[in-house]
């Protein structure tokens, strides 16, 4: 048998009965149908978000160009990029490959998330930054690490 809820109607269920080897198909049938929906309905909300983000960074760099807090002005430029190249690899959310790791210094990294929280939800708290200089580039996806 085949199950789904009724959209439009809280509670109802549709139940659908055939022989088993059609029971198997109508179910795979139906699981497909919604993963396209759902890839269909990604797209469009990244598309949709994407689109304010250009604005966002082009006015961040309209701002520097006038000599307005370069820092800043940097720092949501960089995280326009890194949220835009998110919602990239958002719309493909049924890879399982793993992430594409490179050798990388994490101190700067490191750095970048530090401002990022100093300038949102860590404002008022004093961060200690104490780093061992001679520790070897690790390897890592330098977005995977700043999303955690």
């Amino acid at each position: 048998y085949y199950e789904t809820a009724v959209a439009d109607r809280p509670g109802w269920r549709v139940i659908a009965l055939h022989p088993s080897g059609e029971s198997r198909r109508v179910g795979q049938s139906a699981e497909r149908g919604g993963a396209r929906a759902a890839i269909g309905a990604a797209a469009m909300l990244a598309h949709e978000i994407k689109n304010p983000l250009s604005g966002i960074r082009g006015a961040a760099q309209l701002l520097a160009g006038e000599g307005a807090g370069e820092e800043l002005t940097s720092l949501i430029t960089t995280e326009v990029d890194r949220i835009a190249a998110l919602i990239d690899r958002m719309q493909d959310f049924t890879d399982r490959r793993p992430l594409a790791t490179e050798p990388a210094n994490i101190y700067p990294l490191l750095d970048h998330a530090r401002r990022v929280a100093q300038t949102g939800f860590a404002r008022d708290i004093s961060i200690e930054e104490s780093f061992d200089p001679s520790l070897p580039p690790v390897m890592i996806d330098p977005d995977a690490l700043l999303q955690i």
